[in-house]
């Protein structure tokens, strides 16, 4: 499926908030079923999930405010470990570029309390580390998931060649695998389609179109190139709708395409900016039977027809 944009400059429109009462963000994610941590650039504990706390035998008011390594460090006892050096450079990473991490399987030992015994026990984890962005796009906190995989590594190792507990393997193996890659499809979506419901991002403001699009790639779960030809700073209007209007796009490749690749392309010629966005997936999107964006209901097109903007769907079936 694919979508393009003709997007004449003309005038600014108007737009409407609706103030809403904010949920408590806190006691949501602490209730979280995911384990998360959340650290300041400087690797201090800001916010804990209660999942994270019963995975790592930790109470959140003895580690709040502490340094990460201060309280998760090496196993003394293990002279190969290389938790706290390949964790630290993971994380040092997402500070410096930006970026999302996602670190191979790390062992990767945790302290036990003093109740049941003290010392260390052996943990294998997945984690992955995501920056979030302050109003000025740098980096203000990093979002540190993990997920404790210790069985799957003891089993694996053990190598039992029992029928059963190898088909067990294989299914808890897939469906680990499935649950991580619908997480990460699912909080991605999230994200776009809440920017979509009218949360301006600081990249746009800051940085302009080509950046935010730019920006919206990356987050994109469907591996997305982006194309950028603009003569400078556009409208405020304009680059709104325009960006809303990706970002709209970019979700109904990752949700029906069924891509491996999608392509935005932005070129300004003539006082007309074009945009087009176009996957490699199946395409055949159909407005009429509730498929694709469907015109005056979605909001991301609505937008462009405020702004005086015309809008073609083009979706066939033998491509994207």
């Amino acid at each position: 499926m694919g979508s393009g944009y003709c997007i004449p400059l003309m005038r600014e429109a108007s737009t409407v908030e609706q103030d809403r009462q904010a949920p408590d963000f806190q006691a949501l994610f602490e209730a979280a079923p995911g384990s998360y941590l959340v650290l300041d650039p400087g690797l201090r504990v800001v916010a804990v999930s209660d999942a994270y706390l019963r995975a790592s035998m930790t109470e959140r008011a003895a580690i709040l405010g502490r340094g990460l390594f201060e309280v998760f460090p090496d196993n003394p006892a293990d002279p190969e470990t290389a938790g706290v050096r390949n964790l630290s450079a993971s994380l040092q990473r997402v500070i410096r570029d930006g970026v999302t991490d996602a670190m191979p399987v790390q062992k990767y030992d945790i302290r036990k309390p003093e109740s049941e015994g003290g010392g260390f026990e052996e943990r294998f984890w997945s984690p992955v580390n995501s920056p979030v962005f302050g109003p000025g796009a740098e980096v203000a906190y990093i979002i540190h998931r993990v997920e404790d995989v210790t069985e799957f590594v003891h089993l694996k190792e053990a190598g039992n060649t029992q029928h059963q507990l190898a088909r067990e393997l294989r299914s808890r193996a897939d469906a680990m695998e499935a649950e991580v890659l619908q997480r990460t499809r699912e909080v991605a979506l999230a994200e776009l389609r809440a920017l979509v419901r009218g949360i301006n991002p600081p990249v746009l403001a800051e940085r302009g179109l080509g950046d935010a699009v730019r920006a919206l790639a990356l987050d994109c779960p469907v591996v997305t190139t982006v194309e950028i030809d603009l003569p400078g700073r556009l409208p405020a209007p304009v680059e709104a709708a325009v960006y809303f209007a990706v970002a709209e796009a970019l979700i109904n490749v990752a949700k029906h395409a069924d891509a491996r690749g999608a392509h935005v392309r932005a070129v300004h010629s003539a006082g007309t900016l074009r945009i087009e966005v176009s996957d490699d997936g199946a395409g055949g999107a159909d407005p009429a039977d509730g498929t694709g964006l469907r015109g005056p209901d979605d909001e991301s097109v609505n937008r462009l027809v405020r702004n005086q903007s015309c809008a073609r769907i083009c979706a066939p079936t033998s491509s994207g």
